[in-house]
């Protein structure tokens, strides 16, 4: 009894636990498999049941690095089974020999390493460590340490968004010690680069005021266009004032592109640098690197950019499995077949007079099986090495940012003005130049994504000019595997299509008076729309639902032409949007045709609200007969046949005579109301040239 008591006391204390963690857990076969199917599909949360409403997930298949890197993060938690001295010796050897390979191909000799998952928690430390050497005693007495001159951190206003206010929440300093620097260029140059002009008047501005410059975060390839910043200019102005440089961007891959020498001369790309293994080689599971220089280890183990806690410095042991698993030529395989990616686009966009490319310079450029690797000997080559370094960044572009641009629209309202659909001289039309280029670029970048899935393009907005098209092959290539032939087949469908735009855009003018010439039709404008244009039909009896009948009328076109599709107007009223269309297309003949589905979509609706108008009045006139025919019925067999027990006894004594069912018919050509009298005694059903309604 005592047993059984402290089993159900020990049942009940579980109770609030959830079911799947109860008693003694569940086995490890069904956890596996439900860990399988939360893999393999996306929409199996719950049990282990496959359902038919599953949706397979798309899986990246692994190459032989990838798998590797996988396998490291199982082996760094079987060594946390070791004992610690033999642990340690391993952590050591291991972060050692990373951060010396990183450094090495990366050019930044001399400097420390910081492993981390976060890609801003390596900018946030170095900032924290800037601050601290400028302000030894921050540490340990805050902001009393800065005695009235607060730091600053100057930030382009091209960096990623939030990343400056996020940096003076970890510091714990006021928004003040935050200054965005603008920038300056037009399109076709570096439009997203930092104005050392600017940069050099904050920081005046910013010691005027009493205040310590303290870090500059520049970029090698900002996130949005890939432009980069003159960084040997703010290295200068660095060195001048005593303000640490930290420059992160994709472009810094293309340190990698250089031999690394017998006696390396440190590239001077700053005092410090995050860079994106991961991203850039398409491996998962590798942590971010941030490199920086600094001669006094108690400053950086009070930061937090080394540590004494084992599973913390083991987190590079991924990167030292596959950094010797590719070796050099392997890295800089992955790296260079991404910059050739870049140029065959960018080679082949150049010639395209109808695309625009955002910040490019006419420079020489990496070509495919250019050889890019020199060894140098000499001290004078020496030199040349570590400046070559810094222009590396001009020689390639990892970031190519383009759009569709070659457009003149036909004006908007060119119509006669004894037409129809003229308009008033004072009209100001919505539809712009770059409107449409927007609504252009945005219908190229579905058809590109639709029909060469395999190069990643993203549509970005640069202000002020509107809607670009985006490829960074340093942030996908790896990832899924874009090859040349891709790239050549993206090139190819951007060819077609820009066809399809020109041809667009000259029919656009002979669309606008065709609609013009029909009173049944009206324009509708519509920015956003990349088609010929959107009109509504304007039927000519009263009633009609608009809405039925435009949804009518698109789904007789889609039948024989999918560029239709049902739209509707700023002021909620339904139109149908004209697609786009190929070169020598006959637009006046397809406005006739939608005009003549209008009409007939008119006359049908029409026939029909007048059939449902007779069946409504039909059926009322039916239900009044029938109720008259029932009451002059209850009066024929009398009073006594409708109370309850009475009228069982009467209908017993004497049953009412039987009659047929009466009931109605409705002639649908006549509109006429008829008895089924007739229908129920002969078991046919007549028509009568003439009934009585």
């Amino acid at each position: 009894m005592e047993e059984d008591k402290k089993l159900r006391l020990f049942e009940k204390s579980g109770l609030q636990l959830p079911e799947v963690i109860r008693g003694k857990g569940q086995q490890m076969g069904d956890v596996l498999k439900l860990l399988e199917n939360m893999l393999l599909f996306d929409n199996c949360d719950e049990g282990t049941a496959i359902l038919a409403s599953t949706r397979p997930a798309r899986l990246k298949e692994l190459d032989e690095s990838s798998r590797v890197a996988v396998l490291a993060h199982s082996i760094m938690a079987y060594l946390f089974t070791f004992s610690e001295e033999h642990l340690r010796r391993i952590s050591s050897r291991v972060t050692s020999d990373t951060t010396l390979w990183i450094s090495r191909l990366f050019r930044f000799n001399e400097a420390s390493a910081f492993f981390h998952e976060d890609a801003r928690e390596g900018v946030v430390r170095v900032c924290r460590l800037a601050l601290l050497l400028r302000f030894p005693r921050w540490g340990h007495e805050g902001q009393d340490a800065f005695e009235g001159k607060l730091p600053v951190v100057y930030v382009s206003e091209a960096a990623q968004a939030g990343l400056g206010p996020y940096i003076c929440q970890q510091l714990g300093l006021p928004a003040s010690c935050l200054h965005v620097v603008a920038c300056q260029g037009t399109p076709s140059k570096q439009m997203h680069r930092i104005s050392l002009r600017a940069l050099e008047q904050a920081i005046a501005e910013d010691e005027a005021a009493d205040r310590v410059p303290a870090v500059i975060l520049a970029h090698a390839g900002t996130p949005l266009v890939g432009h980069t910043d003159d960084l040997q200019g703010i290295q200068d102005m660095c060195k001048k004032h005593r303000i640490w440089l930290h420059v992160t961007g994709s472009s810094l891959a293309l340190l990698t592109l250089y031999s690394v020498p017998e006696y390396v001369q440190p590239a001077e790309t700053g005092d410090s640098m995050t860079l994106e293994l991961s991203e850039w080689l398409g491996l998962p599971a590798v942590p971010h690197v941030t490199l920086f220089k600094a001669s006094e280890p108690t400053l950086v183990h009070q930061v937090g950019l080394s540590s004494l806690h084992l599973p913390v410095k083991l987190t590079c042991l991924p990167l030292w499995i596959v950094l010797q698993h590719l070796g050099h030529d392997g890295l800089l395989g992955r790296i260079q077949r991404c910059i050739d990616l870049s140029n065959k686009l960018f080679h082949a966009l150049e010639t395209t007079k109808e695309v625009q490319i955002l910040g490019v310079e006419k420079k020489k450029k990496l070509q495919p099986g250019e050889e890019v690797i020199t060894h140098y000997r000499s001290a004078r080559e020496l030199i040349s090495s570590a400046i070559c370094a810094l222009l590396v960044f001009d020689t390639a572009l990892p970031t190519i940012v383009f759009r569709f641009s070659d457009v003149k629209l036909p004006p908007a309202r060119e119509v006669a003005p004894y037409a129809v659909n003229a308009v008033p001289e004072n009209h100001v039309d919505e539809t712009d130049d770059e409107t449409y280029l927007n609504a252009a670029n945005l219908w190229l970048l579905d058809q590109l994504r639709h029909d060469v899935p395999q190069v990643v393009l993203e549509l970005i907005n640069v202000e002020p000019m509107g809607v670009f098209l985006r490829f960074a092959p340093l942030e996908s290539a790896n990832w899924i595997g874009t090859e040349p032939s891709d790239v050549d087949r993206c090139l190819q469908v951007l060819d077609d299509h820009l066809a399809v735009i020109r041809a667009t855009c000259a029919q656009q003018r002979l669309f606008r008076v065709a609609i013009a010439a029909q009173t049944r039709l009206k324009p509708v404008p519509m920015p956003n729309w990349a088609g010929l244009g959107a009109v509504q039909y304007v039927p000519e009896t009263d009633g009609l639902d608009l809405r039925k009948l435009h949804e009518e009328m698109v789904a007789q076109l889609k039948s024989d032409d999918t560029a239709f599709l049902l739209g509707q107007s700023s002021d909620g009223q339904p139109c149908i949007l004209f697609g786009m269309v190929t070169s020598g297309f006959d637009t006046a003949s397809l406005v006739r045709v939608v005009l003549d589905i209008g009409k007939q979509v008119e006359e049908s609706s029409r026939q029909l609200e007048q059939l449902v108008e007779k069946l409504t009045l039909g059926i009322a006139r039916a239900n009044e007969d029938l109720e008259k025919e029932h009451v002059e019925q209850l009066l024929q067999e009398g009073v006594f046949r409708q109370i309850p027990v009475v009228g069982s006894l009467v209908n017993w004594w004497s049953p009412p005579p039987k009659e047929a069912q009466k009931g109605r018919t409705f002639d649908l050509d006549t509109g006429t109301i008829g008895s089924t009298e007739l229908t129920y005694k002969t078991h046919l059903q007549v028509k009568h040239k003439s009934q009585s309604s």
